[in-house]
């Protein structure tokens, strides 16, 4: 703008220029378009197991898991008031509870003795009293159609041995006198006992008894062995019990059979038993 022209505002156009440019043309109109369907969100599934398929869910009634136990929060019953200052009184005597005790210590000692009074009976019952047959020392006894002698004397130990022991060796001679003497070749039982009737094992070592051709009136031998107590070495005595029932000659079919006559029935409990002295 120059001095020389009217004053115009500054945002005017020129004087040669026209105030309003030409009108654009007008849009076309487009015609009207249905709405666009919109994309619907893709759905995502959480990792589901498909093989095995998965067991069926448990019920409350059926479940097996056991609930929590909630602690009590109900408030504690308010204490007895205690006594105030002073000493504290005695507790009361209880005299009955001393009674209790030794009744109940009777009560176990008496429960505890019966079972064993009554396995004591019944293997009396079921054991008979022995019938001892005391043979003087250095003879020999017939009993039931075999004569018997038997000779204990110290020996010395075939194996290391805990101090105060002694070895003992024992021979039992036996011999039939007769034909069925012969055939009762049935070991008998052998035991020692001192004079207070405490006992001891005796092993049977060897033996050279005839079983099919014995001879009547041969003496054949048992070697037995026991160990005790070095005191009473020199006092202890054989207890021998025959086996009275037992023979060589029983068929095989016949060695369970039960005897029927009253007589093998008495020699079957083996009460019978041989003391021999020193």
């Amino acid at each position: 703008m120059s001095q020389n022209e009217p004053g115009r505002d500054w945002f005017a156009p020129p004087p040669g220029q026209p105030d309003n440019e030409p009108a654009a043309p007008p849009r076309p109109v487009r015609p009207p378009q249905p709405p666009r369907p919109r994309p619907r969100r893709r759905r995502t599934f959480p990792d589901q197991r498909v093989w095995p398929p998965p067991a069926p869910a448990e019920s409350v009634e059926g479940a097996t898991q056991p609930f929590p136990a909630l602690p009590d929060t109900r408030p504690l019953p308010p204490r007895a008031p205690g006594p105030v200052g002073g000493v504290a009184e005695p507790p009361p005597r209880r005299p009955r509870t001393l009674l209790m005790g030794v009744a109940a210590a009777v009560a176990l000692v008496l429960a505890a003795g019966a079972p064993t009074v009554d396995a004591y009976l019944f293997y009396k019952g079921g054991q008979p009293s022995d019938i001892v047959h005391t043979v003087a020392a250095g003879k020999e006894k017939t009993f039931e159609h075999v004569s018997w002698q038997a000779s204990i004397e110290t020996m010395k130990a075939p194996q290391p041995t805990p101090p105060g022991r002694q070895w003992v060796k024992i021979v039992v001679t036996r011999k039939g006198v007769d034909a069925t003497g012969i055939r009762l070749t049935g070991r008998p039982e052998l035991e020692l006992r001192d004079r207070a009737g405490r006992a001891w094992a005796v092993e049977i070592t060897e033996d050279d008894v005839a079983i099919d051709d014995a001879v009547v009136g041969k003496p054949y031998t048992y070697t037995a062995n026991a160990v005790v107590p070095e005191g009473v070495a020199g006092e202890v005595e054989l207890r021998l019990r025959p086996d009275t029932t037992y023979r060589s000659d029983t068929p095989t079919d016949q060695l369970l059979a039960v005897p029927t006559d009253p007589a093998e029935q008495e020699k079957a409990k083996h009460k019978d038993v041989l003391v021999f002295r020193r």
